[in-house]
């Protein structure tokens, strides 16, 4: 029930900012803010083919986050870090998860996802 009432509460915060939008396209947003950061990366294809099976025809406008991706480069450059589109992307599953939960938990050793970075 609580996966079901954090979408239905990011569904309806977004229904306020975004009251001219289609309630496919902000269904499918909170649906995916609140669960795509859950899944391993092999799982994502599947994901959102099922979610493509769900909304057909449904296509998501790219969220404006120049702000948000200046101040990640900030800080992985302050913390001589190296940029990866991976890193990057799942810094922002992070801050969307933020947004439709008052809680959560960061599961793993720091880095653990660096064997994504291992094939670059």
């Amino acid at each position: 029930m609580r996966a079901v009432k954090s979408v239905l509460t990011a569904a309806g915060n977004l229904k306020r900012v975004y009251t001219k939008e289609n309630e496919y396209i902000l269904m499918l947003r909170s649906i995916n803010d609140v669960d795509l950061a859950k899944f391993l990366a092999h799982d994502i294809p599947l994901y959102k083919n099922i979610t493509q099976d769900l909304f057909p025809g449904v296509v998501l406008p790219t969220p404006d986050y120049k702000h948000l991706l200046k101040a990640i480069e900030n800080q992985i450059t302050k913390l001589k870090l190296t940029t990866h589109e991976y890193f990057v992307e799942k810094i922002i599953q992070l801050y969307e998860m933020v947004l439709v939960r008052h809680g959560l938990m960061v599961v793993g050793s720091p880095f653990a996802a660096r064997h994504q970075f291992k094939e670059c």
